[in-house]
């Protein structure tokens, strides 16, 4: 996370998936309507994540603004890094829900299937519940 002085070159919704293999999520808070001043959020691919895990706090803000920089124009203020050990799945499941075979009336759901993080979690119960509404 950084304060920023002024906006950024990312454009309206204010963020961006996966724009390359050193990121899996940029903003700036302020386009994306969260914050009252720019700022950016940017979280570490999990290739980038394991490159850098050892790495210090001090050592990471001078990286990843570096690396940053290299996608996003921005003139830093502060920075805060802060490590999720458990956030990335190391394998994610190309569907959104599995059906136990023993029991039909247990569905297994979460952000496993149909990508990491929040939205892979969504859209795993967004799926699920189509299925229970359509098959039920």
């Amino acid at each position: 996370m950084m304060s920023i002085k002024k906006e950024t070159n990312i454009k309206f919704p204010g963020a961006m998936q996966k724009p390359n293999s050193f990121w899996d999520f940029v903003t700036d808070n302020k386009i994306k309507g969260i914050s009252k001043k720019h700022c950016i959020t940017a979280h570490a691919s999990a290739s980038f994540s394991d490159f850098i895990w050892e790495f210090n706090d001090e050592k990471l803000a001078r990286i990843m603004p570096d690396e940053l920089a290299k996608l996003v124009n921005f003139e830093k203020i502060e920075t805060k890094i802060h490590k999720c050990k458990d956030e990335w799945n190391k394998q994610v499941l190309n569907y959104f829900f599995k059906q136990a075979k023993h029991n039909q009336n247990l569905i297994i759901t979460g952000e496993i299937f149909g990508g990491a993080k929040l939205e892979g979690a969504f859209l795993s119960g967004f799926n699920t519940a189509n299925y229970l509404v359509n098959n039920r």
